[in-house]
Formats: structure tokens, sequence, C-alpha cells
């Protein structure tokens, strides 16, 4: 921001609000991802705008289109200058657990923290501990959720 320059809030279809409401809010996320997504945005906005539909779609319990939805948040994801990867895989990670594809969601999550650095490293240890915690796979779930991760310099890449 230059000198002088005033703060721009984001508006209400703002991608980047987008994610924040799929817990709080669903059906205005869903709402607003497919409002998003018929403006044709380019793959930023377009990936996080799939991966909020997969999440709520995910949640509501119509985990196969959630998983589609986040398949297509992946894609674009990839697209050089996107670097969304991790956060993504974190989110199609968990529905691919909860679509009973235990084995592609770990290796999802796996993924997903190899790229992830600093908060998104804690957030995807978090998520993934979750997921594990879920499975019965306390003693790796707790390896996930202990501050070890950060202290080591793990999450600092």
């Amino acid at each position: 921001m230059t000198k002088g320059a005033l703060a721009v809030r984001p508006g209400p279809d703002d991608a980047d609000d987008l994610l924040l409401l799929t817990l709080s809010r669903p059906r205005e996320a869903l709402a607003r991802a497919r409002r998003i997504l018929a403006a044709r945005p380019g793959p930023y906005e377009a990936s996080v705008a799939h991966q909020a539909a997969g999440i709520v779609l995910r949640d509501i319990g119509d985990v196969n289109a959630g998983v589609r939805e986040l398949r297509a948040a992946l894609r674009l994801a990839r697209h050089p200058g996107v670097e969304r990867e991790a956060d993504v895989l974190a989110s199609l990670g968990i529905a691919l657990v909860h679509a009973g594809r235990t084995a592609g969601g770990l290796a999802a999550l796996d993924r997903a923290v190899q790229l992830s650095a600093g908060p998104l490293a804690g957030r995807v240890l978090y998520r993934r501990g979750n997921v594990l915690w879920t499975l019965g796979r306390y003693p790796a779930a707790l390896d996930d959720y202990s501050p070890r991760e950060i202290w080591s310099g793990r999450l600092g890449r």
C-alpha cells in the first residue's frame, strides 16, 4: 500500500471472505460461491468459490458433490501464481474421508502438510489431527496437535 492510500475493504462478494462463511452461514456461502462462479472469475477466485461450495456441500451431507467441487478447486489452485494447493488439499482430504475414501483422504492431508508453511501449516495440521482423532488414531492426532511442530521450526519454513 502506498503512503497515504486508504485501505479498501473487500466487497460483499469478495472471494477471500467466502471461506469464513462456510461454517457460520453455509447457505449464504454457497449462494455467494455460485454467484462468483457465474461471473467467470480468474483461477484464484474460482478456486476459492469451488472450495467454499465443496466445504458446504460436504458438511450438509452431499459429500460426493463436495468432492467434485473440491477437485475443481484443486485444479484451479495449481495454476501458476494461485498458491492455494495446500489449503484446498486439506479440505479435499477431509471430504474424501467423509466419503469413505480414507486412504486417499489421508494422502491428500499428508500432501497438504508437506506443501504448507507458517500459519497455514498449523491450520492444516489441526485439520489432519481432527480427522485422525475421528478415525481413532489418537497418538498421531496428538502429534499433529503438539506445539513441538511449531517449536521445531517445521511451521516456519
